[in-house]
């Protein structure tokens, strides 16, 4: 059985705690891989963490809810922000990716990145409700292991500043081809001035064209993704 650590945001920790936090990078006793995913080698590190989680809220959009087709445009890609105040660069880099028990963008193996993911397994982080899954991008030679924020506000996907940068994509270039979990699917740079450069957001466009349906266990604090199928939405 899996267990999911809720933890509290930074703001409310002791001074102790959150120096321990950023001073500290989870420990890997396996190779990353999606077998390996969700069984920390640390998870009583942050005993004072364990919380259960507050109610669901929504990330604030200021996309104001506009319905979005198929097809981008520039605007659109542009315009768009979204505030997330719990998670940042440092949360993925070291909380959550000591939770998953993968090191975030570290380089996936060749044989996981040419694995076409059919299910994909996250979890329920924070107070916030986010749902944050791994999977491999790939970006022509580099294949790393990105967590995914999955925000069914978003039209577009994004790929953060770090991620980019890890796989070698251009600073200069607002949207590359990439692989996610084996399917393709354009990824952008969010706009300058945006409140979410350093995290990566899964967005409606790649779930739409991989026909994937979301399945949520909040009181087990855990996600699937399913791509191209049939969903037993009950969880055992």
């Amino acid at each position: 059985m899996y267990r999911f650590l809720s933890r509290r945001p930074f703001k409310g920790l002791p001074l102790s705690a959150s120096r321990l936090i950023h001073d500290m990078r989870p420990a890997y006793t396996a190779p990353p891989s999606y077998n390996t995913a969700f069984q920390p080698s640390n998870s009583d590190a942050y005993p004072q963490l364990l919380r259960l989680p507050k109610p669901r809220q929504e990330a604030t959009d200021k996309h104001d809810g506009e319905s979005v087709g198929n097809h981008e445009t520039s605007r659109e890609v542009n315009d768009y922000d979204v505030l997330f105040p719990d998670i940042k660069h440092e949360t993925l880099e070291t909380i959550v990716a000591e939770i998953l028990g993968l090191p975030y963008l570290s380089e996936a193996p060749a044989a996981e990145a040419k694995i076409l993911v059919h299910v994909a397994h996250g979890y329920t982080h924070g107070r916030y409700g986010r749902t944050i899954f791994p999977l491999i991008v790939t970006y022509k030679d580099e294949a790393r292991w990105v967590f995914f924020i999955h925000d069914s506000g978003c039209p577009q996907t994004y790929l953060s500043d770090q991620a980019r940068k890890a796989l070698g994509i251009r600073p200069d270039m607002p949207k590359s081809m990439v692989t996610i979990g084996g399917h393709p699917s354009p990824a952008y740079k969010a706009s300058t001035g945006s409140h979410f450069h350093d995290i990566n957001l899964l967005g409606t466009d790649f779930c739409m064209v991989h026909g994937v349906t979301k399945v949520e266990n909040y009181s087990k604090r855990r996600a699937r993704l399913h791509f191209d199928r049939h969903v037993d939405v009950v969880q055992k």
